[in-house]
């Protein structure tokens, strides 16, 4: 729901209702904010410099509360919707833009590329099938056409259900 609608739900305004979810979440509420259109969006994302990411948070399949869909839907968005439905570029310059451009741009040297010397974090899938199926209504739960993740070379995930191994680390900003 919406914040008008929390709100006259309780006979409070939008803004009072706000304040309301906050204060009783302690000030660890959680929203989702829809900012741009989808024209911008789509003029944007087809600059060569422009890179793919995510602000959605990195929860496992078994989380109990209602975060944004692209928590786990990001990336398969881009391949389905932006790819394969509106053709706005090759699912390789959406792949370069997900994986080297953005390790480019951030300083990870070792990310990004399959090549001799990078870590092996790989996503196997099938463009045909790719789809973000997480949404407003059902947001935790796998996408299409995902058929294995590797962390650092470890299967995290295979066929929707993760494996339990636990292979990522935290990375930090080096500057050389």
């Amino acid at each position: 729901r919406n914040m008008a609608e929390i709100g006259e739900i309780f006979g409070l305004t939008a803004s009072e209702a706000c304040l309301k979810i906050v204060e009783a979440e302690g000030n660890d509420a959680m929203e989702v904010n829809f900012g741009m259109c989808e024209e911008d969006i789509e003029r944007i994302m087809q600059k060569d410099y422009v890179m793919i990411g995510s602000d959605g948070w990195a929860y496992n399949l078994d989380y109990p509360g209602v975060p944004h869909p692209r928590s786990f839907g990001a990336f398969p968005r881009v391949l389905n919707h932006f790819c394969r439905e509106r053709k706005l570029f090759s699912p390789e310059t959406a792949v370069r833009k997900m994986t080297g451009l953005s390790a480019d741009r951030i300083g990870l040297k070792e990310r990004g590329y399959i090549r001799k010397g990078c870590f092996a974090d790989l996503v196997l899938l099938s463009l045909k099938d790719i789809k973000d199926d997480p949404d407003y209504a059902s947001p935790v739960k796998p996408c299409s056409g995902i058929k294995a993740v590797w962390v650092n070379g470890t299967l995290a995930a295979e066929d929707g259900k993760t494996t339990g191994e636990r292979a990522g680390k935290v990375l930090k900003f080096r500057q050389d």
